[in-house]
């Protein structure tokens, strides 16, 4: 119709779609730029490989996609309609977005290969392989929360507001621990049980790719 109010609340929910799209390419791409980073900095050290190639499929057809199916649900940013408007001609993959992409891809990948180290150093390939792939997903889960925004940081927002970003996290640690301890799945994923204070330490590193992210925001907050 031609009501100005519809008008209006199209604009709105074109923002959001918008929006939401840079969220999850921001995700995703960050996600597969640290993967890469990790295999690349591995070979160049001479490291071995800290990934399998079933580790990595794991990872990208479950791990990262739930949570970025999530980010294009999410509910508009508060001053959305605030902003001002963008060019026809601006493009998606912005300065903005390249430079928190690279923090966020140099965190994240600096955050698994120090687990992966830690593990060799504890234990020896496989739990250095297995603490690689704890910290990497438990990272990237962590890095999909700090992605509901580009601008706000993780303590301004209501943290567990999307519903759906919080089933595909407790999805994707459910599906890590069930490759970590049942026998058989963890053999086929070249991964060993971990005990209770080696998934902390994966645990606690898998937090640095999210404060990445947020420094990444006071870095960059308003560029464009």
């Amino acid at each position: 119709d031609d009501n100005f109010a519809s008008i209006v609340a199209a604009v709105e929910e074109g923002r959001i779609i918008y929006s939401n799209i840079r969220k999850l390419v921001n995700f995703l791409l960050s996600c597969n730029i640290g993967e890469i980073l990790i295999i690349f900095v591995a070979m160049l050290l001479n490291w071995g490989t800290p990934l399998s190639a079933t580790q990595i499929l794991w990872i990208n057809l479950l791990t990262d996609s739930f949570p970025a199916f999530a980010l294009g649900l999410e509910k508009g940013e508060e001053g959305i309609m605030r902003e001002m408007p963008r060019p026809k001609t601006a493009a998606l993959l912005d300065k903005a977005m390249t430079q928190a992409l690279i923090i966020q891809s140099i965190g994240l990948a600096a955050a698994t290969l120090f687990s992966y180290r830690l593990g060799m150093h504890l234990g020896g390939t496989e739990l250095a392989g297995t603490f690689c792939f704890t910290t990497l997903i438990l990272g990237e889960m962590l890095r999909a929360y700090s992605a509901r925004s580009e601008k706000e940081n993780l303590w301004k927002m209501k943290v567990l507001d999307n519903r759906y970003l919080n089933l595909s996290a407790l999805l994707g640690v459910g599906l890590l621990l069930l490759v970590l301890y049942v026998p058989g799945l963890n053999q086929i994923f070249k991964c060993v049980s971990l005990s209770g204070v080696q998934f902390l330490y994966a645990a606690a590193l898998a937090v640095l790719p999210m404060i990445a992210a947020e420094l990444g925001k006071f870095m960059f907050r308003n560029r464009k």
